[in-house]
């Protein structure tokens, strides 16, 4: 059991070894030492917690990698088919590439950018990334995802 700040190296190490993992915010402690009339130095670390366990809200641990290197794969074929979607569009509005199955392709490809879409935003609550980003106005699932992508030790 850890607070939180933890850096999630070493939680990572304990979830490799086989133990199970759990974390609190760095709130709970506030909480406690007001509730209780503690003092800082009381409850020192997540162990010390224990004893408060039913009071203190516990999260699971889980290793981020694997979900992070599908997020990047998403979003690389996100913005592959995005690409293609535009160039199909191109082609369809010059007057020499007029064909139909032009046409089909990118109703296709539409729909597959959107499926991909709902899929980047269901892997985005699945993290529990979707409530961090909605604190920010004008940010949305795509674009945090792909920032979360490019550099996940910040939001670590």
């Amino acid at each position: 059991m850890f607070s939180d700040g933890i850096p999630t190296i070493v939680k990572d190490r304990y979830v490799d070894w086989g133990f199970d993992v759990y974390y609190t915010k760095t709130t709970e402690q506030q909480r406690l030492r007001k509730k209780y009339d503690l003092r800082k130095s009381d409850l020192i670390d997540g162990k010390v917690l224990r004893d408060f366990s039913a009071e203190v809200i516990w999260h699971r641990h889980r290793r981020t990698e694997p979900e992070i290197v599908r997020l990047i794969e998403l979003l690389n074929y996100r913005e592959f088919v995005q690409k293609k979607v535009r160039l199909s569009e191109q082609y369809s509005a010059s007057p020499m590439y007029k064909d139909l199955s032009i046409e089909r392709d990118n109703a296709f490809s539409k729909q597959e950018l959107n499926s991909l879409d709902g899929e980047l935003r269901s892997a985005c609550k699945a993290l529990s990334f979707h409530t961090i980003h909605q604190r920010i106005f004008g940010v949305g699932c795509i674009t945090s995802l792909t920032a979360l992508a490019k550099r996940p030790w910040v939001y670590k």
